[in-house]
């Protein structure tokens, strides 16, 4: 008995996670097609680093997955569905303490997803070709997802900068049950 429940246990885990991971590619293909077909909006925020931004070096990185910083001023109403029965400050701290410990928390990604991701981004800015990393790139960052938040971050990368000192534009995503945007917060960080 104890057997069977184990092993019922280890397939509905199995199930769920290759849920999540199918719902995880869906959204990370619905932001990254809503980078490709809003690029004069994009440029209209990077005009101000010193590189001119190019949609055909924008690259996907592959190894690492951003916290949603600039989160959306509707958050709390958008949430309350997660925190039924809280109001007011109640509401309020517990919305931030699950923030806090979302920061914090380091969850693994599924890479495989983003190299596909990067091949996409190749046929359909390069047509096949893969952008040249070595000098300068206009890198793309997704988010974990909290709730049904998910967000990317677009900056310009080159040898000489690292992340923490190139300006960032955050792209923050509600998306609905049917995995469609319901709506966008857009934030320019800058360091």
């Amino acid at each position: 008995m104890k057997n069977l429940f184990l092993l019922l246990f280890f397939f509905l885990m199995l199930m769920f996670c290759h849920g999540q991971h199918e719902n995880d590619s869906i959204r990370y293909y619905t932001m990254l097609n809503f980078i490709v077909e809003n690029q004069s909006l994009i440029k209209s925020y990077m005009e101000v680093e010193e590189e001119k931004y190019d949609a055909k070096k924008l690259c996907i990185i592959q190894n690492d997955m951003w916290k949603i910083f600039c989160t959306p001023p509707e958050l709390n109403s958008q949430l309350r569905k997660y925190y039924k029965g809280l109001e007011g400050d109640e509401l309020h701290l517990a919305i931030r303490k699950d923030f806090v410990k979302y920061t914090f928390e380091k969850k693994p990604f599924n890479e495989e997803i983003l190299k596909r991701m990067n091949s996409y981004l190749d046929s359909i800015l390069r047509k096949g070709e893969s952008v040249n990393t070595s000098q300068s790139y206009w890198g793309i960052l997704f988010s974990d997802s909290f709730y049904d938040y998910e967000g990317v971050v677009i900056y310009n990368h080159n040898k000489r900068r690292d992340i923490s000192f190139a300006i960032q534009l955050e792209i923050v995503f509600l998306f609905d049950d049917q995995n469609k945007i319901k709506t966008i917060n857009i934030c320019l960080l800058t360091p």
